[in-house]
């Protein structure tokens, strides 16, 4: 309650255990410095304070966006935003992101059991406990006193009052030290070694190819033009865009129209136009469909039905909200939410709980070509044309990148690279209209990076003042709705908050794209790219002509370590900050630059574009070519 009094439902709370006010101001949560030295140095015994859950993801309760009237402390500073350090350039998504990433951190989880051993295990209590210097006062813990053996009413009364006001240690659950957590056994992974990704088998299907899914075993389902494959063991699949305007049940997924007898069941009338887009949820709970007539209906998923029991669709809720023809609908059920692009460049959020519109984000320029979910921390990625959008699960924008310069590269899918860091450190995956498939890395900038992350972005464009709909002020309930979609609320503005008033736009970017590694053997624009979790070393891709690409991480010795080599196996010149390590594509070997500065072709490994090798593979490689040629 102490660090959530700027969110509600904590906020009324706060006002109840004080009696309808807040507390004074120089006990509230205000300044990340004054909070720790104050539990840690100058608050003496009494202030025991431990981090909670939001300081890893999520920076609204940092932020006074309620505008509530907090006081003002002895100093005359008058308490609003959380102060932050330094280091987070008073941003309070850079403050989470860097917190997140120092939570993650090799050295945390390596020290993590001495946390447990003091919270919940055999330093809570005991002669442990007073050696480690982590002893409380009596009615903290669970057994320090019988509450029922307490006869007088206003003991018991206080007493209760006490622990409900300065709370319990946990259970103690462990009574000997907790073990060092293991290191992760896979090393490699998509997010940190794509550089090695390869090609491993190609699949030709006579259509083109929407969505794949990969069961394990080398068994592979794909679902052709116009369908969405039913989880969670993808036997069946629904399509639309036939003459009859239907949904068809089939079983045969990789055909389009596929013969009579694969045809299970044919629902008619679920839009009054042509179906755009469907999609299922991946507990198979529901069905989410639109048409041109910019309606999302979802309905309750069919399981497979007989000739004699086929039942009509149960429909659960119309969703109103786009003005033009939907393109792209994406799903979690992890965080209960439906994410719909359309042509118009708008893109909404829909609570899947409620089945109520959640956020509508600034209108992109463009055609929405693609929508992906971070199912791990919840980051949508949205693609318009060349540009790539990376918003938090808030609605925050992250990041923006204009991928290329022609309109023959334009994104048409997107994913994430599964592995371990994908929360931390994800890696994002493009397919291109030219066949080219994209790797990008999420950083965070240096100082000197702030103030040009994009230099091609110039910002949204908004029929409203900015001022009025994307900043965080007590009139809007959201700084991503525009003046037109919400009313204001009934708040009334505190005269000394409205000189203070955050100007935080929730559209600027904080982070930047940087590409990594690109791959190029398809020859027709990308359809889909499928990156499946419980594998982190495997990638399937497909385009247009009905080719699916499997690629593999090359797990053996190819690619040696940086750190394993201190000077040029060649010219054995010493590596240092004046000579950088430089990989060579084919052999793997590192090497100077002097030594693999000439550049070509390895088609088996994935780069149909010239890229750098050491000299002794380009002279091999060479060699081939000619040889192939003649």
């Amino acid at each position: 309650l102490y660090y959530l009094l700027r969110l509600e439902p904590f906020a009324r709370i706060a006002l109840q255990l004080q009696g309808g006010k807040f507390d004074h101001a120089d006990r509230l949560f205000y300044s990340m410095q004054h909070s720790w030295h104050s539990s840690s140095c100058d608050g003496g015994l009494s202030d025991v304070k431990e981090l909670i859950p939001e300081f890893y993801y999520n920076p609204d309760f940092l932020i006074n966006s309620n505008r509530f009237d907090l006081g003002v402390t002895q100093w005359k500073q008058r308490v609003h935003d959380v102060d932050l350090p330094p280091w987070a350039h008073k941003d309070p998504r850079r403050f989470i992101r860097i917190m997140r990433l120092a939570l993650e951190n090799e050295h945390v989880s390596q020290n993590l059991h001495h946390w447990i051993d003091l919270i919940f295990g055999y330093k809570q209590r005991g002669q442990a406990a007073v050696e480690a210097q982590n002893v409380f006062y009596y009615l903290t813990y669970e057994d320090g006193i019988d509450i029922d053996s307490i006869t007088d009413e206003i003991d018991k009364k206080s007493i209760i009052a006490q622990i409900n006001n300065f709370g319990q240690t946990p259970h103690q659950l462990f009574r000997k030290p907790h073990p060092t957590r293991k290191k992760n056994a896979v090393s490699l992974t998509l997010s940190t070694h794509a550089n090695i990704l390869i090609p491993h088998q190609a699949y030709k299907y006579s259509q083109k190819i929407t969505e794949i899914e990969w069961l394990g075993e080398e068994k592979l389902i794909v679902g052709a033009r116009k369908s969405a494959l039913v989880p969670p063991k993808y036997r069946f699949a629904l399509q639309w865009g036939h003459p009859d305007e239907g949904l068809w049940m089939v079983s045969e997924a990789d055909v389009w129209r596929p013969p009579q007898n694969a045809v299970i069941a044919i629902y008619e009338g679920v839009h009054d136009s042509q179906i755009s887009v469907a999609t299922v949820t991946h507990d198979s709970k529901y069905l989410v469909t639109a048409g041109s007539e910019c309606v999302i209906l979802v309905w309750e998923c069919p399981t497979k039905p007989t000739a004699k029991d086929q039942k009509p669709l149960k429909l659960i809720a119309e969703l109103h909200g786009h003005s033009s023809a939907v393109t792209c609908i994406k799903t979690s059920v992890d965080f209960q939410v439906i994410v719909s692009g359309s042509a118009d460049g708008q893109v909404i959020l829909w609570d899947m709980k409620r089945m109520i519109l959640q956020r509508r984000l600034p209108r992109h320029p463009g055609h929405i070509n693609a929508i992906c979910i971070n199912h791990t921390n919840g980051d949508i990625i949205t693609c318009c044309g060349d540009f790539m959008f990376v918003w938090n699960v808030n609605c925050d924008l992250c990041a923006v990148k204009k991928t290329s310069q022609s309109t023959q590269e334009a994104i048409t899918a997107v994913t994430v690279a599964s592995g371990p860091d994908v929360q931390t450190n994800p890696n994002i995956i493009t397919g291109h209209g030219d066949g080219k498939i994209q790797f990008w890395k999420l950083q965070l900038p240096e100082n000197d990076e702030k103030k040009n992350l994009e230099p091609e972005w110039h910002g949204f464009v908004y029929d409203t003042p900015v001022s009025d709909s994307l900043c965080d002020k007590g009139s809007q309930l959201s700084g991503l709705f525009s003046s037109g979609d919400v009313k204001d609320r009934d708040v009334a503005p505190d005269k000394n908050l409205s000189k203070i008033r955050s100007n935080r736009r929730r559209d600027v970017p904080y982070m930047k794209i940087v590409p990594s590694e690109k791959r190029r053997l398809h020859k027709a624009p990308i359809t889909c790219i499928h990156s499946p979790s419980q594998t982190w070393t495997r990638l399937w891709t497909a385009d247009e002509s009905g080719v699916v690409q499997s690629w593999k991480l090359k797990t053996d010795e190819h690619w040696v370590d940086d750190a394993s080599v201190t000077e040029c196996p060649r010219c054995k010149k010493g590596f240092g900050v004046l000579e950088r390590r430089h990989h060579c594509r084919y052999c793997g070997g590192v090497f100077c630059k002097s030594c693999s500065m000439r550049k070509i072709p390895v088609p088996q490994f994935g780069h149909a574009e010239a890229v750098r090798v050491c000299n002794d593979c380009f002279t091999v490689l060479q060699a081939k070519g000619k040889t192939q040629n003649v």
